[in-house]
């Protein structure tokens, strides 16, 4: 599929406690929508230009990179690493921004957000996609995490670090080319003068035990899906996630009125949304909100 996108621009903004942050905006001239797109943990907005090509027809697509990511800001403080700093991170974007209306996708730890967000600004949000994740978190999918986020190393090259993403990875993707793998590393890593390194704070990796911890009371964690429950929802899942599990993913759309599970196959965590199983399904519901 070609993009239909015209321009792209860099989006510069400040944190509430003035670290400067950045965005990504994909868009044409005349679009009809606006879709916020929140990244993983060690992620950024660069997971999202794949789907953004591949959407845009009309759309404005707005992906951004939190505090300690990609062109943000890393953060002096590594104790602000958490949930709640990445939500008013997000505020703080929607408000530099003037956004009235829009949709969410938010892939794994982006999704947490989303949650977060639809209990403080549900009136702004039409729609929400969930990619790979719930108020329940599998453990061996948070213990498989937790093994390789503090592992920073150094490669001479894109292709090197895909290959090295591959060996952690490929239970995850098991059907990527080594085209693929690049393009992966692309996404995940930067070039520097010292050599190719991952696009994010390795004091990050310390905020796995909050993400945890903000999600381990399963009480709380469900009163906050039910926040979703008023707006559309469509929850993404790969079939072989080890971090949202299917029974997990069942009892999500078992208690939501407006919700499809869709089912990525031969995919673990997360998805890459570009898939043939869950792209046609992201634009046919994307067309269907306000």
């Amino acid at each position: 599929m070609t993009s239909t996108h015209t321009y792209s621009k860099n989006i510069h903004f400040q944190s509430n406690d003035g670290l400067n942050l950045y965005a990504k905006e994909w868009g044409t001239k005349n679009y009809d929508q606006t879709v916020l797109c929140l990244h993983g943990l060690t992620r950024n907005h660069k997971d999202f230009e794949p789907l953004a090509d591949a959407i845009g027809n009309n759309k404005r697509i707005i992906a951004w990179d939190t505090r300690g990511r990609g062109n943000s800001q890393r953060d002096p403080n590594p104790s602000n690493y958490q949930l709640s700093e990445y939500v008013k991170d997000v505020l703080s974007l929607i408000a530099h921004l003037k956004l009235d209306q829009f949709a969410i996708i938010g892939t794994s730890m982006g999704g947490l957000i989303t949650m977060q967000l639809m209990t403080l600004i549900p009136e702004k949000i039409t729609g929400v996609i969930i990619n790979d994740v719930g108020p329940e978190l599998n453990p061996d999918g948070v213990a498989r995490i937790g093994e390789y986020i503090g592992d920073i190393n150094t490669f001479e090259n894109f292709e090197q670090a895909g290959q090295a993403l591959k060996k952690v990875h490929f239970v995850a993707h098991p059907n990527f080319s080594d085209g693929d793998w690049t393009a992966f590393a692309q996404r995940t890593f930067r070039a520097t003068d010292q050599g190719v390194i991952p696009d994010y704070d390795p004091a990050i990796a310390d905020s796995l035990k909050s993400i945890t911890s903000d999600t381990s009371d399963k009480q709380n964690a469900w009163v906050l899906f039910r926040a979703l429950c008023n707006h559309p929802l469509r929850i993404i899942r790969g079939d072989l996630s080890d971090l949202l599990s299917e029974e997990t993913a069942n009892q999500m759309i078992a208690q939501h009125n407006n919700a499809k599970l869709i089912t990525v196959s031969n995919t673990g965590h997360a998805p890459v949304l570009t898939e043939q199983d869950c792209l046609q399904p992201i634009l046919d519901f994307l067309s269907e909100l306000p």
